[in-house]
């Protein structure tokens, strides 16, 4: 152990600190506690869900007539 290669130690330190990171995260995730998640009113998921929907059929639209197809929307 008298004279250890430099790129040995190196890859210990670097090992090390991959250690300490999976421990702090560890430590960390079994007793703090994320914050509650807010719930969102189901008006909210309705509209965000039929906002989609009509973003989606525009875009359809849009590829189709990018192409030489017939309107969805009309």
């Amino acid at each position: 152990m008298g004279s250890m290669n430099s790129t040995v130690i190196v890859l210990l330190v670097i090992l090390g600190c991959g250690v300490a990171v999976v421990m702090g995260w560890a430590i960390s995730h079994r007793f703090i506690r994320p914050e509650e998640s807010k719930e969102v009113p189901q008006d909210v998921v309705a509209q965000q869900a039929q906002y989609m929907r009509e973003v989606r059929l525009r875009h359809h639209d849009d590829l189709a007539m990018s192409f030489g197809g017939r309107r969805v929307l009309e």
